[in-house]
């Protein structure tokens, strides 16, 4: 129990990311995972709000890489991109934003961020 708080949620955040592809329902993966994520978070002491954060980070940036989501590849499709150079494309930036939120979800518990 003596992990660091802001890696944790990195942790959750990189979960997350891990399993979009497989599960891209965000209601179906919170249904599945939130029943495991928050008694993690509360023995933990990460703010469910942080934790939420997290989960949103971890969902939305992988969406555009993911071949499961059929707008993901209906768009690509409708641009006449064949999937792999869309993901070729996409998986630079989708990993920089992931870093990012990473940063910035570590920032948040630094500072002890509790939500509105």
């Amino acid at each position: 129990m003596n992990l660091n708080r802001g890696l944790s949620a990195i942790g959750i955040t990189s979960i997350i990311a891990l399993i979009n592809p497989i599960i891209p329902s965000a209601s179906s993966k919170a249904a599945i995972l939130i029943p495991i994520i928050e008694p993690v978070t509360s023995a933990l002491g990460i703010e469910p709000q942080l934790a939420v954060s997290a989960f949103q980070y971890g969902d939305g940036f992988t969406n555009i890489i993911s071949p499961a989501l059929g707008w993901t590849i209906g768009s690509a499709a409708v641009a006449k991109v064949p999937f792999d150079k869309w993901f070729k494309w996409a998986i630079p930036i989708v990993i920089i934003m992931i870093l990012l939120s990473f940063v910035w979800i570590y920032v948040l518990n630094t500072v002890g961020w509790t939500g509105l």
